[in-house]
């Protein structure tokens, strides 16, 4: 068995980045939801060392909404 300290470690950072992913990557949301300060979030953050890139990875990456005039558009070479 892992030490506590080690175990609370690694359930502090699954925490932190399931309320990451459960607000979009929104750091205010995401310490709202935790119902903690978003500077004690984002010292958590660091503390725990999670990345710019660990964060932008819990962002939904919204599709484009095509209409038909972009396709058409794109379709002979950009002119509308």
């Amino acid at each position: 068995m892992k030490p506590y300290k080690d175990q609370f470690l690694e359930w502090e950072r699954r925490t932190l980045l399931e309320a990451l992913k459960e607000a979009d990557g929104n750091q205010c949301r995401a310490a709202r939801s935790l119902g903690i300060h978003r500077n004690t979030f984002a010292r958590r953050l660091m503390n725990q060392g999670i990345t710019d890139a660990e964060i932008n990875a819990t962002k939904i990456i919204r599709k484009k909404k095509w209409r038909v005039g972009d396709f058409l558009a794109s379709a002979q070479g950009g002119a509308r």
